[in-house]
């Protein structure tokens, strides 16, 4: 539900963006992806994607892993308690909660690195995307370019809320990219 959300919004950013002879191809584009996809996915749709998107309470589980997880951050607020250990420590403290070991991710990649690099580890992760999102605004000259990269930025930015994806290579290479285009604008002058 989070990937299907970080998606759409910035799907939708950039059709605002788009110029008004491009709307209505886009709208009709999606539309007959949609179709396609329903007509020839039909199990998966139903089964995977709608069933997730009705069946949307406690957050998919979030809420009662983020329960477990506040007295884990409350303990080491500062410094976590180190890159990588969340899942162990979830499970020491589900003990001491609710009497049962249970291992779990963050489901979050800012819930993460609060547990597992405390406020100071938080606080430079989203101070990194404080100044992306300065740098893509203020040096990239061209608008459709700017556009795409908040586009990409606000796919990244809301995917982390939902997912954990702090140590996949794919979240980290839109962040390059991200960088690399902000990079190249300021070499060529676009």
């Amino acid at each position: 539900r989070g990937t299907y959300v970080a998606l759409v919004i910035p799907l939708v950013l950039l059709f605002i963006d788009s110029k008004q002879k491009h709307k209505f191809k886009t709208i009709f584009i999606f539309l007959l992806l949609f179709i396609v996809f329903k007509i020839f996915f039909q199990g998966f749709f139903e089964e995977t994607i709608l069933l997730r998107i009705v069946e949307f309470q406690d957050l998919g589980g979030r809420v009662s892993i983020w329960e477990v997880a506040t007295p884990m951050i409350k303990d080491h607020l500062w410094f976590g308690v180190g890159f990588g250990n969340f899942p162990d420590m979830f499970g020491f403290y589900s003990k001491m909660m609710r009497g049962w070991y249970a291992n779990s991710a963050s489901h979050s990649v800012y819930i993460a690195l609060l547990a597992e690099l405390g406020i100071i580890g938080l606080y430079i992760f989203v101070l990194f995307q404080y100044k992306l999102l300065r740098d893509i605004i203020f040096f990239s000259k061209n608008s459709t370019t700017r556009n795409f990269l908040i586009a990409l930025f606000a796919y990244l930015v809301v995917g982390g809320m939902s997912t954990d994806l702090l140590i996949d290579k794919f979240y980290w290479f839109g962040f390059g990219l991200i960088i690399l285009a902000i990079i190249m604008g300021l070499v060529y002058n676009v």
